[in-house]
């Protein structure tokens, strides 16, 4: 291993970054990749990817790579690899720790996810306590993007509370960065904060409102629960980022603990029944129902009579046939069938004519959604593109993380054998022994993981249905529509 190589590599990426010279970022990506297959997973390894997955991204800017591309099969390749890495960088700090760029990295994520039309999920990555950043362009960058990204949102929100809290939200980022800006050593940045109209408005807008306005600290006290079980399960659900509210995207208070999102007003020819929308009630109480169902999962006590008297075989690894269980197998199961049926609903929104089966896949999204131009469709189909499993795809050009193993776990557990056990048995031979195996943990983790998809492909979907509203309003400016009150379910 070269040692001068692995003191210097920083610095050399930095210089190559800094004057975007083509030539030296081609050949750092290729050293860099070398001394990565030597390296054991270790805080080194991670800076070598962080690296990596910057010098991806400069050559995405200097080859103007556009994500939006999609749809006709021009992939930003770079920017492709730039994800994958940094992603890989991350989720070995979040497993190990150790690592003196974790705020750069997140940081960095976010913004890619940015660059991919995944707005959600970046702001999820934005948010992180700047008061523990020491010297880095991410107290800066994260929040200033996030008050940006906020801004963005709010006017494809359908609830004119939940558009005032996002725009207080990046008031008070806003805010925050102002009164430090002889402190901001990022340029960039500093010239937003000091010249862009939109942050001296919403400054202004924020003074305005700032004497009045509660925190959402203070409103959560004023909630009261029926019973101590309900504010348990709430408080999960908000913690864990599972309401279907935009309000839980930017607070985890209990504030944000009920299921507000709904189907945003559409135009449709007179005497069209609200069928959409109802449609859409059915995504959403499937999803918080399945929700309930993988809590109960992974918190209920079920009576010990229920596991008894069934007369299980064990082949002796510790396999788990418990009620909990099976109760979060099912509630990985029903995220997915609701995944389908969210692509299902786009196209009969879209009227989109299509005779091959209805999937929530990149390819189906890329053939039926080429000519409609919408960023959040635009996030929908980068999305999926995590969950496809690239195991038997050539040249497969899109980002990819782990997550595709989702998949594979869906697959399984919808046509195969899924054995959940803690320890790998070695007693017997195991030719007849066809099962998917992954440990409780492990299933427990990717559950959750597939519930944080699933529920921000149904935001992406209420976006992408509002964005479309808006834009069809802007062409009938002169013309007089009639409106009907969607009838409610009680």
């Amino acid at each position: 291993m070269d040692t001068d190589f692995v003191k210097i590599f920083p610095k050399e990426c930095d210089n190559a970054i800094s004057t975007k010279n083509i030539e030296k970022i081609d050949s750092l990506i290729e050293k860099l990749k070398k001394l990565e297959s030597r390296l054991e997973r270790s805080p080194l390894l991670t800076q070598v990817w962080y690296c990596i997955s910057n010098l991806y991204s400069t050559r995405a800017a200097i080859y103007n790579e556009d994500a939006k591309l999609w749809r006709n099969e021009k992939f930003p390749t770079n920017a492709v690899q730039s994800l994958n890495y940094i992603r890989r960088a991350f989720n070995e700090y979040i497993q190990n720790g150790n690592c003196n760029t974790c705020f750069e990295i997140q940081t960095n994520l976010a913004n890619l996810y940015r660059g991919f039309c995944r707005d959600i999920e970046a702001n999820y990555f934005w948010t992180f306590n700047y008061n523990n950043v020491v010297y880095s362009d991410s107290i800066f960058v994260a929040p200033f993007n996030k008050a940006k990204n906020l801004m963005e949102l709010k006017d494809y929100l359908n609830d004119k509370k939940e558009t005032g809290y996002y725009a207080y939200e990046a008031y008070k980022l806003i805010k925050s960065l102002t009164e430090n800006k002889n402190n901001i050593f990022h340029e960039g940045i500093k010239s937003e904060i000091s010249n862009s109209v939109w942050v001296s408005d919403l400054l202004n807008w924020g003074k305005n409102i700032e004497e009045t306005a509660m925190s959402f600290e203070e409103m959560a006290k004023r909630i009261k629960y029926k019973t101590k079980e309900e504010k348990l399960y709430r408080t999960w659900c908000a913690e864990n980022n599972l309401f279907l509210n935009p309000l839980n995207d930017i607070t985890k208070e209990l504030i944000s603990a009920q299921d507000t999102l709904e189907f945003p007003n559409y135009i449709v020819k007179i005497g069209e029944g609200p069928f959409l929308s109802v449609a859409f009630s059915d995504i959403k109480n499937r999803f918080c129902k399945a929700r309930y169902i993988a809590y109960c999962g992974l918190f209920k006590q079920y009576p010990e009579w229920l596991e008894e008297g069934l007369f299980l075989t064990s082949c002796l690894d510790y396999n788990d046939f418990s009620t909990n269980t099976e109760m979060v197998k099912t509630a990985y199961k029903l995220c997915f069938g609701i995944l389908d049926s969210i692509i299902l609903l786009l196209k009969k929104y879209f009227e989109i004519e299509s005779k091959s089966k209805t999937e929530f896949k990149p390819t189906w999204i890329q053939t039926n959604f080429q000519n409609i131009h919408n960023p959040f469709i635009d996030g929908l189909f980068w999305l999926s593109c995590d969950l496809t499993d690239i195991s038997n795809i050539k040249n497969w050009q899109i980002p990819n993380p782990v997550a595709d193993i989702l998949r594979k776990l869906r697959n399984n557990l919808e046509h195969n054998w899924v054995r959940v056990a803690d320890c790998e048995n070695s007693i017997w031979f195991g030719d007849h022994d066809y099962a998917f195996v992954l440990s409780k943990e492990q299933l427990e983790t990717a559950t959750l993981e597939v519930f944080r998809y699933t529920r921000t492909a149904i935001m992406y979907l209420i976006l992408a249905i509002t964005y479309n509203e808006k834009q069809k309003i802007k062409n009938l400016q002169d013309e007089i529509i009639p409106s009907m009150e969607v009838p409610y379910y009680s």
